[in-house]
């Protein structure tokens, strides 16, 4: 087994003990496992919210197939704007199904960045916006129509609910005239 030592920490481990620098290449990182993911979460206790908009254009830029520089210069893709608008939404609710941020169980994974119309142009502002993960999620499995109709049964059956709420009888058949009022 070859041994490697710690650009950070000074100590030599196992060679296995180093991440490779990234996918297809077998290049090992200079610092150990250990020293790598406490640069991390270094890099993230600093400002969370910014590490996010990092991640997410990174993310985007993969699967939309441009480059960094073309979401940043073209469609105004401003890191910083991002983490400040993906920390405000983070404070109210998901825009398509109005679920709390706060709600939800696994923090900040459960936002997300979505491109409104995929087929258009992924403007910052215009044809993004930052929703649940669920909903993302959702989303893509979906047509645009089926998206929409989707939609109109959620806000349809959360109106449903706060009825229910105010008035618990509502869900007993025997009172659906008093709805009717």
């Amino acid at each position: 087994m070859n041994k490697k030592r710690c650009c950070d920490c000074g100590e030599t481990y196992n060679e296995e003990f180093f991440d490779l620098e990234g996918k297809g290449t077998s290049r090992r990182r200079p610092f150990c496992t250990i020293c790598h993911q406490t640069r991390r979460d270094k890099r993230k206790s600093v400002d969370r919210w910014l590490e996010k908009a990092r991640w997410t254009l990174t993310h985007h830029m993969k699967s939309l197939k441009r480059t960094r520089d073309e979401l940043i210069k073209i469609f105004g893709w401003d890191v910083r704007k991002m983490a400040g608008d993906c920390e405000h939404a983070f404070k109210y609710t998901c825009d398509y199904c109005g679920t709390k941020f706060d709600d939800m169980v696994h923090g900040m994974a459960d936002i997300t960045l979505d491109i409104v119309n995929i087929k258009a142009a992924p403007f910052y502002n215009v044809n993004t916006r930052w929703v649940c993960n669920v909903c993302n999620a959702r989303k893509k499995r979906m047509s645009t129509g089926e998206w929409g109709r989707y939609l109109q049964y959620v806000t349809s059956w959360k109106a449903q609910q706060r009825k229910l709420e105010k008035n618990p009888l509502l869900a007993l058949p025997m009172f659906e005239w008093a709805e009717r009022r």
